[in-house]
């Protein structure tokens, strides 16, 4: 019986090892990686002096407020994204860079495709994230 009990502590000691080679690295932690700390450190607490219950409720409300500003964020995203905010710029003189190239237009239409809003401009379709400059269509600028 204790054999068994050491090999499945191998197992599980031998996974996290596994794992750890196959994750990538990243520069900051999200909240996935957070509740994965929080989870590890509660199963791996000293039995004899447990984690407080105000420690436990500060970590969770901690985890509560990263999820709602994750959650904010992505929504943000998909708004700035979206089509129906972005058809002001319709009949706008838009510049953007193309590779190394500046070029620029009247943007025709705002097309969506693929979760990318794109400007399309003289029928090329243009991300919005690679326009660098919108102005008014005056005389000067055609």
């Amino acid at each position: 019986m204790p054999s068994e009990a050491v090999n499945s502590a191998y197992r599980t000691y031998s996974g996290w090892k596994r794992d750890d080679y196959q994750r990538e690295h990243k520069a900051t932690l999200d909240k996935d990686d957070f509740l994965r700390l929080l989870v590890t450190q509660l199963a791996n607490q000293d039995p004899t002096n447990p984690m407080e219950d105000r420690e436990f409720i500060s970590q969770m409300a901690q985890f509560s407020s990263l999820e709602q500003m994750y959650n904010l964020n992505t929504q943000m995203l998909l708004l700035r994204e979206s089509p129906v905010l972005n058809a002001h710029l319709i009949g706008k003189h838009v510049t953007w860079v193309d590779g190394s190239e500046e070029k620029s237009g009247i943007v025709d239409a705002i097309v969506y495709r693929e979760g990318f809003t794109y400007a399309e401009v003289d029928g090329k379709r243009v991300l919005l994230g690679d326009i660098v400059g919108i102005k008014e269509v005056t005389e000067r600028s055609i």
